[in-house]
């Protein structure tokens, strides 16, 4: 039978327990999170700048290829 029932302090540490571990489950997840977005941003960046070399690699040989034919 489930009815009101009264607080006790068992009840009261039981709570707060649960919360707390809640809380610290939550903490751990978003900072999982944060390191996932971290690492994905890095990860962007490297690609980003490894782009940018490929670029600057290929306009360079074709100023080679360029004075050479000139």
């Amino acid at each position: 039978v489930i009815g009101d029932q009264p607080v006790t302090r068992a009840g009261l540490e039981r709570f707060y327990t649960a919360i707390a571990a809640l809380t610290a489950e939550i903490t751990t997840l978003t900072n999982r999170l944060n390191n996932n977005n971290n690492a994905t941003t890095t990860n962007h960046k490297v690609d980003e700048v490894e782009q940018f070399h490929d670029v600057t690699r290929d306009s360079q040989q074709d100023e080679v290829v360029d004075s050479e034919v000139n």
